[in-house]
């Protein structure tokens, strides 16, 4: 999604076309179905978010998990 670029996000029929231009016509033959189903996982692990039928990265979701893998979000200042 980040290679299509598109500001509104992605439809399921763009990611597909980009799929294929980057890795030729030799999909599997399930390669929609499958797809479809990669895009409802990460949908439901929140790492990306479905509106009005298209994709976009969950920039939140990223956020949160880059401040929790540098050991936490809110740093006191000494004083």
């Amino acid at each position: 999604m980040k290679e299509l670029n598109e500001e509104c996000g992605s439809t399921e029929e763009a990611i597909s076309e980009f799929i294929r231009r980057e890795y030729g016509e030799d999909l599997p033959f399930a390669h929609t179905t499958i797809l479809y189903a990669q895009l409802e996982k990460l949908c439901s692990n929140e790492d990306i978010v479905c509106k009005k039928g298209k994709y976009v990265l969950n920039f939140e979701n990223d956020v949160t998990e880059m401040t929790s893998r540098r050991g936490g979000g809110d740093v006191e200042e000494e004083t």
